[in-house]
């Protein structure tokens, strides 16, 4: 029923003032307004500089069942999950000629400035994260382990991103059975139903999550992002040197995050502004504190100089101090440091 202090307020301001006053209540109790889905571009293309550019495909909120019952432990009990949250996925894995433009820098075994990134850790990925949040002014992340299978499985319930029989694979992937024993230019197979490319093959892919021991969780979720904590990370979707039953869809590995391997890379998540940062991640300069500690952090210093990256070495080395103090190693690397250049300014 209506107030008798609201009767007043009608009779003074009228009908039209309480609805705009209405109105304007309701939106302030429902807080900031969030980007509608439908008004979201499917594709946005950010630029690097000098012809390079990083390609993503909207990734609209849905429910799927995740996981599988008929293969390894870790890969059930299969649950509901539900994404509530659209993100913006990379089209392709981050490619070489891409990483060298935010690095300065190139770690891959197979060279080749379209072929994927490799030979990176999970931490390396987190330093050309925030490197390429410094250049564009955007924030990106890695793929949580559901958000990479979601994605993966495009609306299919099948052993893989086409349906079940691996006899097709070669069309999606490059695999163990016609890759050469080589990475190969991203894009150069057929793409999923959702547009994403190689996300079966070519490169095992980091995700944010800690690896959980053991089955999931036998219950339904929303938006997951795995255990606090751990001692490895997630790798999905199998690559060239992988046998088709380990680029399935469900199929998961793992590696401590300061693991290198030329099969390891990565693809990105662009995070749209509302879309809170992963805690699972956390800062990079936190987790690589708490994840690997002092010697780990200091031999990623090492490879930035020796890769004569100094951007990425001055960003370690300010952290080292920040989280484990002055050490007698740390005059050593600001000298060395201070004897590289600088990347061009694009």
């Amino acid at each position: 029923s209506i107030s008798p202090r609201l009767m007043i307020t009608f009779g003074k301001i009228g009908l039209l003032g309480i609805f705009l006053a209405f109105m304007t209540s309701l939106y302030a109790s429902s807080g900031p307004e969030k980007p509608e889905v439908n008004t979201l571009p499917p594709f946005v293309a950010v630029d690097l500089g000098d012809g390079v550019s990083m390609e993503f495909i909207l990734i609209r909120p849905g429910s799927f069942e995740m996981g599988t019952n008929n293969h390894e432990p870790d890969e059930g009990p299969s649950n509901q999950v539900t994404l509530a949250s659209p993100y913006y996925l990379g089209k392709f894995e981050v490619t070489q000629a891409q990483w060298e433009k935010i690095t300065g820098s190139n770690p891959s075994h197979f060279r080749g400035p379209q072929h994927p990134v490799e030979n990176v850790s999970w931490l390396d990925c987190q330093r050309f994260l925030e490197l390429l949040e410094k250049k564009t002014g955007r924030r990106f992340t890695l793929p949580t382990e559901a958000q990479w299978e979601y994605a993966c499985r495009a609306g299919t319930r099948t052993e893989y991103g086409h349906g079940d029989s691996p006899a097709e694979l070669g069309e999606y992937a490059w695999y163990a059975e016609n890759s050469g024993l080589t990475t190969h230019p991203v894009g150069e197979r057929k793409p999923n139903a959702w547009g994403l490319y190689d996300m079966h093959g070519n490169v095992y892919e980091w995700c944010a999550d800690w690896y959980s021991e053991g089955p999931y969780p036998k219950k339904d979720a929303k938006n997951p992002r795995g255990p606090s904590e751990g001692r490895r990370r997630i790798l999905r979707g199998g690559g060239w040197i992988f046998v088709a039953d380990n680029l399935r869809s469900s199929d998961r590995g793992f590696s401590p995050p300061d693991m290198r391997t030329n099969e390891y890379g990565f693809r990105c998540v662009m995070l749209i502004s509302e879309e809170p940062a992963l805690s699972s991640t956390g800062s990079a300069t936190k987790q690589r504190a708490h994840a690997d500690g002092r010697d780990s952090l200091a031999e990623m210093i090492e490879r930035a100089i020796a890769d004569a990256d100094r951007l990425g070495a001055e960003f370690l080395v300010k952290n080292f101090i920040k989280q484990h103090g002055d050490d007698k190693r740390v005059a050593g690397w600001q000298s060395q440091v201070a004897a590289l250049s600088y990347p061009p300014e694009t």
